[in-house]
């Protein structure tokens, strides 16, 4: 089972200054066990977005091969 989350972080960039954004965590479970398999960084400005994104993938267990295309889709 893949289990994706969303990751808060704060950024400093020269000339945007302080940002919030979200990325996205990919974990693998095998017998309860969580494994962090990537984690892409600064997807999202919108938390809401995240979350909804996320909770796609988890609903129909996308796997993590094609996490880089889907993010490029869902933010193009």
């Amino acid at each position: 089972m893949f289990y994706y989350d969303v990751v808060k972080e704060n950024h400093i960039d020269g000339d945007l200054g302080n940002y919030e954004s979200f990325g996205i965590a990919v974990f693998k479970i095998t017998d309860g066990a969580k494994e962090k398999l990537c984690q892409i960084e600064d997807v999202f400005l919108n938390e809401s977005k995240a979350i909804e994104f996320t909770q796609v993938c988890n609903d129909f267990q996308l796997s993590p091969v094609h996490i880089y295309d889907v993010v490029l889709d869902a933010i193009s």
